[in-house]
């Protein structure tokens, strides 16, 4: 399959650079994630070439061989070294957690005291020093949407801080979908207030660096609200 990588993130990083102009931010402070759990290793492969330095997964089962055969294939193209990151997107079941630690860089959907427990405890068990995570905030009415509640979130917030093995970097969110991105305002509003909110709770271990909300549909909007973490696919391969 051809992708068209190079053109479509010439044209995501021109809408991020004006979605950032009425506050002057840097529109390279905004990470681009390239979501690519619709293709096969050669998704990653084409986003990784053309320019894509974070990549983004839902499932760890699914990418037990895909991440090694999208690593050779860049090794192949771009010589040894490590070419990009690898984010854990989606919903992690504790029983997932071991295989994830093996696979991912960073994992974006902490969603409750028990998962960051077993997170822990595997990551003692292999001796991982660090686990950076993102704490996933529920601000969606959507059942089939993911996330900590926002009324438990200062006890995830407390317990992490007495864990070791994990650095909380931030905190990502998902809004509901409207075929309108200015519907969503409001939900990545209460994102950026959460996240502002919990500088002030920083520590060693615990830090807010990436506020992780907008998807292919409204990043524009998403970044305008203060994301400085967006996750695209639809977008970077259409």
């Amino acid at each position: 399959m051809d992708f068209n990588v190079a053109k479509n993130l010439a044209r995501i990083r021109e809408d991020i650079a004006e979605a950032c102009e009425p506050s002057r931010r840097n529109p390279d402070d905004v990470v681009i994630v390239g979501v690519t759990k619709y293709f096969d290793y050669q998704g990653i492969v084409a986003a990784v070439r053309d320019g894509i330095k974070h990549i983004g997964e839902n499932r760890p089962m699914d990418v037990r061989d895909k991440f090694p055969a999208a690593d050779a294939a860049l090794e192949a193209i771009l010589g040894q070294g490590k070419h990009y990151r690898k984010h854990m997107i989606g919903h992690l079941q504790t029983n997932k957690v071991k295989v994830t630690l093996d696979l991912f860089d960073m994992i974006q959907s902490l969603d409750s005291v028990h998962l960051a427990q077993e997170i822990q405890l595997q990551a003692e068990k292999v001796n991982i020093e660090t686990v950076e995570c993102l704490i996933e905030l529920k601000v969606s009415e959507e059942e089939s949407k993911t996330g900590i509640d926002p009324t438990g979130l200062n006890e995830l917030v407390a317990a992490v801080k007495g864990m070791d093995r994990l650095h909380v970097l931030g905190i990502m969110g998902m809004p509901p979908f409207m075929p309108d991105p200015e519907g969503v305002r409001p939900y990545f509003r209460r994102l950026r207030e959460e996240f502002e909110r919990l500088k002030g709770e920083e520590g060693e271990r615990f830090e807010m660096r990436y506020l992780s909300m907008g998807m292919s549909h409204d990043f524009r909007v998403a970044v305008e609200e203060g994301a400085n973490m967006v996750r695209i696919g639809q977008a970077l391969f259409e």
